[in-house]
């Protein structure tokens, strides 16, 4: 009886460590409507200058059924909600897809980074596409669907170095020569690893209780030995 209180014992060790790197490491889903399920509630079209495009909800498309499509002239779409910049990595992933009769348009994940304010508003920019390291993805085949993500590192300066305070994440639409096509997207997710070298590791609602059951079963068996 003793030798499996033992080794319950060890197995609480290292669930409490598990449940402490579980706990660490997870990270918080910020986009409230990502899914498109039943709406696109939550999303607006971009600012482009002279652009006619909009947004639309499709009921048909997605994975499941349900996407945001942009149609019309070339634009972004971007959730209405602000986030603030921290240190550490920000990841933006979606599945696409390129409706098109033929010609390639270009569908992709960028961000809008706003340089003076903490709500999203004033002057901003776009990560380029001119190289280096951090270059936004776009989709790569036609009438078929991708999943795209996009990691972009923070410095403890704010983004790329540069004192960054808010930012949105966009979807992007461009070259449709004949707003005749569209970028339909589905499943998107926003999550920030943060940095924190002087955190300290806490445990998940889940792992507290796995561990709970754990040390009730052991207190159980050590009564029962010493009742026998």
């Amino acid at each position: 009886m003793f030798g499996i209180a033992k080794k319950l014992a060890i197995v609480v060790v290292y669930t409490f460590l598990l449940c402490l790197a579980v706990g660490a490491s997870a990270q918080q889903e910020l986009i409230d409507n990502g899914s498109f399920d039943t709406d696109v509630d939550g999303w607006m079209a971009g600012m482009v200058v002279g652009s006619n495009g909009t947004i639309e909800w499709g009921s048909s498309q997605g994975q499941p059924p349900g996407a945001l499509r942009m149609v019309g002239d070339d634009q972004d779409a971007l959730p209405e909600e602000c986030f603030q910049t921290t240190a550490g990595f920000i990841t933006f992933s979606a599945d696409g897809y390129m409706e098109t009769s033929g010609d390639f348009l270009g569908c992709g994940l960028n961000f809008f980074f706003y340089r003076e304010s903490t709500d999203c508003t004033g002057e901003f920019f776009v990560i380029g596409t001119g190289g280096g390291d951090t270059v936004p993805p776009i989709l790569g085949a036609q009438n078929e669907w991708e999943t795209l993500e996009f990691v972009v590192p923070l410095s403890s300066d704010g983004i790329l170095d540069l004192k960054i305070p808010s930012f949105r994440p966009i979807f992007s639409k461009f070259d449709d020569f004949n707003s005749d096509d569209a970028c339909v997207w589905d499943n998107a997710s926003l999550r920030i690893v943060p940095i924190q070298p002087t955190s300290i590791p806490t445990m998940s609602e889940a792992g507290l209780a796995v561990l709970s059951v754990l040390i009730a079963l052991i207190a159980l068996l050590l009564l029962r030995k010493r009742a026998g």
